[in-house]
C-alpha cells in the first residue's frame, strides 16, 4: 500500500531507512560492507610486507580475511582467494586454512593463537589451467561457507579466515630490487573483490675484498666463513672459501 515505511535492515547496522511508496515494488538491501584482505611474509619474528631470505630458503606467507558485515544472516556465501607469485618463488603445495572468531583477534585485527582448522571438505585448491584468473598461481575456493554442512557457517560477523602456506627462493630469484613480489586478492559470491596487496622477498649478493691492513694490497689465497643467525639465534656455517673464490 501507498504510503512512508521506516526499514530496519537488522543484518546490517547502518541505521534506520525511511521509503515512501507510492505503488507495488520490490526492495533488495545492498549492504555496503565488504569483506577484506591482506597479504604478509614471515620475517623470523613477525608477519611483515617485506624482508629478505637466502635462494634455497623456505618462505612462508599468510593471507588475513575479515568476513563481511551481514554474514550471520546469509543463506550462502562464497569465497576465493587469489595467490599470484613471482618466477623467483617455487610455491610447496603445502597450504593451511584456519579460522578465528572477533575474540580471537588484537586491537588491530590480527589473528591470536593458533586458531581452528577448517574441515577439508570446506574447501580446495586450484592450480593450472583449473584457476578462475589465469595469471593466478593457485587460488583457494570455499564454495559456498554457509553450506548445511559447513564447518564455518555459524561464525559471527567478523570472523577470520587465515591461508597460509610456504613457497621456496629458487634459482631465478630477482637479486636486490625490486625484489621477488607475491600479490594476493580476494573475491566473493557478492560479486566483491578486494584490492591486490603484494609483498616482498628480497635476497642479495656480497662481494668481499681482503687487504693488507692500509687496503693497498689485496691478499690472494685469504680464507673466508660465511655464516647467518638462525631462528634460534646461533649462527650456522653457509660456506667457506678462498678469495679466488669470490
Amino acid at each position: 500500500a501507498a504510503g512512508y515505511y521506516l526499514i530496519d535492515d537488522t543484518s546490517d547496522e547502518e541505521g534506520l531507512n525511511l521509503l515512501q511508496v507510492t505503488k507495488g515494488l520490490t526492495i533488495r538491501i545492498k549492504t555496503s560492507k565488504v569483506p577484506t584482505m591482506f597479504k604478509k611474509v614471515w620475517n623470523g619474528s613477525a608477519w611483515v610486507d617485506a624482508t629478505d631470505y637466502e635462494i634455497g630458503d623456505t618462505v612462508p606467507f599468510r593471507l588475513v580475511a575479515t568476513l563481511p558485515k551481514g554474514y550471520e544472516g546469509m543463506t550462502e556465501y562464497g569465497l576465493t582467494f587469489h595467490d599470484k607469485m613471482g618466477a623467483g618463488l617455487t610455491f610447496n603445495n603445502d597450504i593451511t586454512v584456519k579460522y578465528f572468531t572477533p575474540a580471537e583477534l588484537d586491537s588491530q585485527g590480527n589473528p591470536v593463537g593458533e586458531g581452528t582448522p577448517l574441515a577439508t571438505k570446506d574447501w580446495r585448491v586450484d592450480s593450472g589451467a583449473a584457476v578462475e584468473d589465469a595469471d593466478c598461481t593457485f587460488e583457494v575456493v570455499i564454495a559456498n561457507a554457509k553450506g548445511t554442512d559447513s564447518s564455518i557457517k555459524g561464525l559471527e560477523d567478523g570472523s577470520v579466515i587465515v591461508v597460509e602456506y610456504t613457497a621456496t627462493l629458487n634459482e631465478d630469484a630477482a637479486i636486490g630490487n625490486p625484489g621477488n613480489l607475491n600479490t594476493a586478492w580476494m573475491s566473493d559470491t557478492k560479486g566483491n573483490k578486494t584490492p591486490e596487496d603484494p609483498v616482498g622477498v628480497f635476497t642479495f649478493e656480497l662481494g668481499i675484498t681482503k687487504t693488507n691492513a692500509d687496503g693497498s694490497v689485496e691478499l690472494s689465497g685469504a680464507v673466508f666463513t660465511l655464516e647467518k643467525k638462525n631462528a634460534a639465534g646461533e649462527w650456522e656455517l653457509i660456506e667457506e672459501f678462498t678469495a679466488e673464490q669470490v
